[in-house]
């Protein structure tokens, strides 16, 4: 699934999406950037989210329909606001806007970590192999390739500590 079709769904990578609890008034700061609800519409659109109509918008508007996180910073950037810095207008508790920001880049950190996880996985593997293969044909001696198996066991410990959730001492 693209980009596009995670935003169309209201997923991020692998993970659940995140709600964002939305206390401001959307409706005002649509009205104060001069945007019809078309035009924002249309910008959401332009950005991927085709399922948003006006109605969407009008219950957003009226709280009535919770946006995802990555909805709110779509939403930040559609009505031409700068979503770092200008994401917590959209909420009356700035903690609120805190919190759903730090837990969205808790979210991304995750989703970046899992993949780096999964990426070592496989290149541990082939290099086990490649060890296993040469050792066994002889073009490497096995003082060389116990060190490297050794650095290979160490990163191996490394992970599982933190996948642990264990602090390294």
């Amino acid at each position: 699934m693209n980009d596009t079709e995670r935003r169309n769904h209201g997923e991020t990578d692998d993970a659940a999406p995140v709600r964002v609890d939305i206390d401001g008034d959307v409706r005002d700061l649509r009205e104060q950037s001069g945007m019809s609800m078309t035009e924002v519409v249309r910008r959401m659109n332009d950005m991927g989210y085709r399922q948003w109509t006006k109605t969407t918008l009008f219950h957003i508007e009226h709280n009535s329909r919770e946006l995802n996180a990555i909805e709110a910073w779509d939403l930040t950037k559609a009505l031409e606001l700068t979503p770092p810095t200008d994401l917590s207008k959209l909420y009356r508790s700035r903690s609120k806007a805190l919190i759903d920001r730090q837990v969205l880049d808790a979210v991304a950190a995750g989703a970046e970590a899992s993949k780096a996880i999964e990426r070592w996985r496989i290149t541990d593997i082939v290099a086990r192999s490649s060890i296993d293969d040469e050792l066994r044909a002889g073009r490497i001696g096995s003082r060389y390739a116990r060190a490297r198996l050794e650095k290979l066991d160490h990163t191996a410990e490394a992970i599982a500590h933190a996948e642990s959730g264990k602090e390294r001492g």
